[in-house]
């Protein structure tokens, strides 16, 4: 979605063609040979959106064959892993600029020395139509909405939901299928669990449908997780977030205010931030409120003119 975004944006301002590295990775002729000849051409720039390992691969390569291109090309880190090789840190230190997810990846890019970073968040394109914050007296409802599996927390949610049966939860996502038996027969125990499938982001609108819900769930324990889509959408949707406080998440939720953001990351903890929302109906209003204002820095408007800028200079 991330480059899909950034393609579509800048080839609207300026000349841009993409290289597939999935076909690359398959031995297309066509897009090997393109990969090759851009790899190796004098002229010109380019916008590398890889994986960690490709990017690592492309950015070495270049640095030993062709730094004239390096700077006049940017980079854009997907995820949130921090920078610890020195070499590795003064070959990015080559190119025009590297953009980063969060602020404090870019304190950590620059203690390796580099000066060209710059922050791009894992942005969204501003919609015409308006999301509509609501409020009731009613059930509360809460939302799941990542890969279902053990390092994102899913079952944590489930014993959330054991714990508190006047709360509605209700997941979204790809089921693991080192999990599937055991989450979905505690789905059929549970009356106030409902598991909705996979959201189909290419004919759904994800924010109006995350904006249903009044609390957004994430225990996620994976070591990297930089700026998740979800934590963007969730904003963009006025809904405040429960988040455990892993890798880059108590940036992105401001705790207190535009959700709760966990150090201990248990059942009881979660059960406890889901009860003060409930028993708290004007705090949660306040903070779907200031998820909503939160949003603004993460929509692409606000950044393009600066990337167009870098790369055509």
């Amino acid at each position: 979605m991330k480059n899909s975004l950034l393609f579509d944006s800048i080839s609207s301002r300026m000349g841009i063609t993409r290289v597939d590295l999935s076909m690359v990775k398959r031995f297309r002729l066509v897009d090997l040979s393109r990969f090759i000849k851009e790899m190796a051409s004098p002229s010109g720039g380019l916008v590398i959106g890889t994986s960690d390992s490709w990017r690592r691969r492309i950015t070495m390569a270049l640095n030993r064959t062709n730094r004239g291109k390096m700077r006049r090309s940017v980079v854009f880190v997907m995820g949130g892993s921090s920078l610890d090789d020195p070499r590795y840190a003064h070959a990015l230190s080559n190119y025009k600029a590297v953009y980063v997810e969060t602020e404090g990846m870019k304190r950590n890019y620059e203690a390796m020395g580099l000066l060209n970073v710059r922050v791009f968040p894992n942005c969204r394109k501003r919609r015409e139509a308006d999301i509509v914050i609501g409020g009731h007296q009613g059930r509360l409802s809460c939302v799941y909405f990542s890969l279902i599996s053990e390092e994102k927390g899913a079952p944590l949610i489930l014993d959330v939901a054991s714990m508190l049966p006047s709360v509605d939860f209700h997941m979204y996502g790809r089921i693991d299928p080192a999990i599937e038996d055991g989450f979905l027969k505690c789905c059929d125990e549970l009356d106030n669990v409902h598991y909705h499938g996979v959201f189909d982001s290419v004919e759904g609108y994800a924010i109006a449908e995350l904006s249903q819900y009044d609390i957004h769930l994430f225990p996620s324990l994976c070591p990297n997780e930089g700026v998740p889509g979800v934590l963007v959408e969730t904003k963009m949707a006025g809904v405040p977030t429960i988040a455990s406080d892993r890798c880059f998440n108590g940036e992105l939720v401001q705790d207190g205010e535009t959700g709760f953001v966990l150090t201990d990351i248990s059942a009881e903890s979660f059960a406890s931030a889901i009860r003060k929302f409930d028993s708290d109906r004007q705090m949660l209003m306040g903070m779907k409120y200031a998820s909503l204002r939160s949003a603004e820095r993460f929509y692409i408007e606000k950044y393009i003119d600066d990337i167009v800028s870098t790369l055509a200079d």
